[in-house]
């Protein structure tokens, strides 16, 4: 880069500007390995410092690139090296060191075929012996006819014409007057030629002025029409944007009202089912909770009118369905309170690790009574201890149900079996009946809450509400309920709980 400077600051003949620009090559150059660049850059800074006429400062630079070379046994710039020296020499008024300087130069210039270079010390050496030895003028018209000769195989008509006027004028010094007009002559014709061509240049100077000119006023209105279409577009470009943004605005603010249509549609649907729930569960309170109270009414009555008739067996038969009816109404009530506190997610739950045997013993044992009336047998079928990890209460709640249940629809002399097994890692537990069973479309619905209930076997009476309940607190302790059953061929219903570690 700062060689690109060197050559842009000697175009504008800012020498001082190119001799700074060369030297920062020069720091940057000597950070390499490039003896052939350092050659290169060293003979650059002595020819600069040529050119402003600093001969003590152009001459280190210079020697410096001829030791280079000769180091390196390169001697293909010898000719420029030697050149600039004799120059050095030459300004110093060394005249005896310039003209070895430029023998040298003349030398490798022939040796390489750097025809230019060796017209240049053709040139100068001529000058060093025309205008400081006198005496040896046949060495500088020698020296100029050799030149003269090169030119005619050249178009340096520069050299060509300077080189006439000198031997021109070495002849009149010697007096061969005749041969010194001949030259002169020959001198003005190159003279004028030249004249002709510079004259010609400016005029084609002049010419690519005006068509400079010319480009730069129609590169101006190019400009100023792109510059036009620029502001245009880079309106059309805004506008497209904020349009772009209104209309994602757009999208996403009914993107929003569409989510939230959505939202109130779900949520008026969970609202219109737990209303519906809501209808069933107060249909259901309304009934089977009317019910066993109203069966109590008059009870007063009749335990006083067979007391004073004496009728015992009246009288127990009595108690029994008094019995009956409190313990559907404390199972009703139980089962009640408990699915509240679930649908308000209050209920609660503590899971611990229990003994699933012991609970099952504590069940049986509560309904063996009410299996005993009814002519069913009720037992349990348990191969070995087993814990599992649940919540104590849902557990009771869960078997009492279950069992219940069986009970319930199971006709006299049928069977009601309660078993617990591994399965995996977890504990699966069964309450299996011989009762009347289910069809199919009962099944499915059968975890599901309705304002109509079944009868038991006996005209028992129920909610529904006790296996939707069992449902609930089977999912809250981590486990999973389901049911297969046969109309007329009982039903199993199947508990599976995490076995406790």
């Amino acid at each position: 880069v700062y060689a690109d400077f060197v050559l842009i600051y000697e175009d504008l003949n800012d020498f001082e500007q190119s001799l700074r620009s060369i030297k920062k090559s020069l720091f940057y150059a000597e950070q390499t390995t490039d003896s052939i660049l350092l050659i290169d850059i060293h003979l650059k800074i002595g020819q600069t410092y040529n050119t402003l006429g600093d001969w003590d400062n152009a001459l280190p630079y210079l020697q410096n690139a001829l030791d280079m070379s000769e180091t390196l046994r390169d001697s293909s710039e010898f000719i420029i090296i030697y050149g600039a020296l004799a120059r050095v020499e030459a300004g110093k008024g060394n005249k005896n060191q310039a003209v070895t300087y430029l023998k040298d130069a003349i030398h490798f210039g022939k040796l390489f075929n750097r025809e230019e270079h060796v017209l240049g010390c053709l040139y100068a050496l001529t000058s060093v012996y025309f205008d400081v030895a006198p005496q040896q003028l046949d060495s500088a018209a020698q020296y100029a006819l050799e030149g003269i000769e090169m030119l005619k195989e050249t178009s340096e008509i520069y050299y060509e014409k300077e080189l006439m006027q000198m031997y021109s004028e070495i002849q009149a010094v010697k007096g061969n007057f005749e041969e010194a007009l001949a030259y002169h002559k020959s001198y003005f014709r190159l003279h004028d030629s030249i004249y002709t061509q510079d004259a010609q240049a400016v005029l084609r100077e002049e010419q690519v002025r005006q068509n400079v000119q010319e480009y730069q006023a129609q590169q101006e209105a190019a400009s100023l029409k792109a510059e036009l279409l620029t502001s245009q577009n880079r309106f059309y470009l805004t506008l497209l944007i904020a349009l772009l943004f209104v209309l994602l605005i757009g999208a996403y603010l009914f993107y929003q009202i569409r989510k939230s249509k959505q939202i109130i549609e779900s949520k008026n649907g969970e609202l219109e089912k737990l209303n519906q729930t809501k209808d069933k569960f107060f249909g259901i309170i309304a009934h089977d909770i009317r019910s066993p109270i109203l069966a109590l009414e008059n009870v007063g009555s009749q335990m006083e009118y067979y007391l004073e008739k004496g009728k015992t067996e009246k009288l127990k038969q009595l108690s029994s369905r008094i019995d009956n009816t409190a313990k559907r109404v404390t199972n009703l009530l139980d089962n009640l309170l408990n699915w509240a506190l679930l649908q308000q997610g209050v209920l609660p739950h503590h899971p611990n690790t229990l003994s699933l045997n012991e609970i099952i013993l504590q069940n049986i044992e509560m309904f063996q009574m009410s299996a005993t009336l009814k002519g069913i047998q009720l037992e349990s079928q348990l191969t070995k201890e087993l814990k599992v990890v649940a919540d104590e209460s849902a557990l009771n709640t869960i078997l009492r149900n279950l069992i219940s249940n069986a009970i319930k629809f199971t006709p006299k002399g049928g069977k009601v079996a309660v078993m617990a097994n591994l399965s995996g890692e977890q504990v699966l537990l069964k309450v299996q009946d011989s009762g009347i069973g289910m069809s199919a479309e009962q099944v499915n619905n059968i975890f599901v809450l309705n304002k109509k209930s079944k009868k038991g076997t006996a005209g028992e009476r129920g909610t529904g509400l006790g296996l939707m309940l069992c449902k609930e607190l089977v999912d809250l302790n981590k486990g999973t309920i389901s049911v297969e059953s046969q109309p007329e061929k009982g039903s199993d219903f199947s508990v599976t709980l995490p076995l406790a570690a």
